[in-house]
């Protein structure tokens, strides 16, 4: 699998937007995309705008994207109503097809998934391009894989974004250094977890620490500890 991080230039700086591969995609990246290649656009509610939507369909783009449960929606001639009429139990899905969304945008013939799963407190509502059923529900699961990789070079991680930087020169060289303590840092966690060394840092009950999280701690704590801190990009 490749893994290539997507990022849009704002006002305030570099924001890390999606990831690309194989058949993932954000639309400002079409000029990297391998010719031949399935294109398919994954994302959360705050890609809500029908217009990101309609340039997908423009592009011959799948997509499959989390949308508001106050978003307008109609079936054939029916009243305009918001997304969470359409409700569902618990612990279930539901599919519905040829909708038409919102009364400004009016992308027609796009089709929905309802879920709530258990530890969800309300269902989810999620647009996609052809008619829905499990497998496009289990293909929209297959996102959530990189889901650590944007928190580790986030928040939880890097914070990335807090560097507001503007320059594309500087910053391909910040990603330069970033992907390699990435990848170290990996390995790091890796070599952690096969030496037994894990129970120094995390829990007994738990064990939900990334690689990147489990190498990062490590390292911090080695420099005070006197800890063995191996520099290695295998495990």
């Amino acid at each position: 699998m490749i893994c290539t991080p997507v990022f849009c230039s704002t006002t305030s700086g570099f924001k890390l937007l999606y990831f690309f591969h194989e058949f993932v995609s954000f639309p400002l990246t079409h000029t990297v995309i391998p010719k031949g290649k399935r294109v398919m656009f994954y994302g959360d509610s705050e890609f809500r705008a029908v217009g990101l939507q309609i340039y997908c369909r423009e592009k011959g783009w799948g997509w499959q994207v989390g949308v508001k449960s106050d978003t307008l929606f109609r079936k054939g001639n029916e009243e305009w109503k918001p997304l969470k009429t359409l409700m569902v139990e618990k612990g279930k899905r539901r599919y519905v097809h040829n909708l038409t969304l919102t009364k400004s945008g009016l992308l027609k013939n796009v089709h929905l998934i309802v879920d709530w799963t258990h530890d969800w407190k309300t269902p989810r509502y999620i647009i996609c391009h052809q008619e829905t059923d499990s497998r496009s529900w289990r293909r929209g699961r297959k996102r959530y894989w990189i889901e650590p990789t944007f928190r580790d070079w986030k928040s939880y991680g890097f914070d990335l974004e807090a560097s507001h930087m503007t320059s594309v020169e500087r910053f391909e060289r910040l990603l330069l250094g970033m992907s390699t303590a990435t990848l170290w840092l990996l390995c790091l966690g890796q070599w952690f977890e096969d030496t037994g060394r894990h129970t120094w840092l995390t829990a007994t009950h738990r064990r939900d620490y990334s690689l990147f999280r489990l190498g990062r701690d490590y390292a911090q704590r080695s420099l005070v500890r006197g800890w063995e801190l191996p520099i290695r990009f295998q495990p």
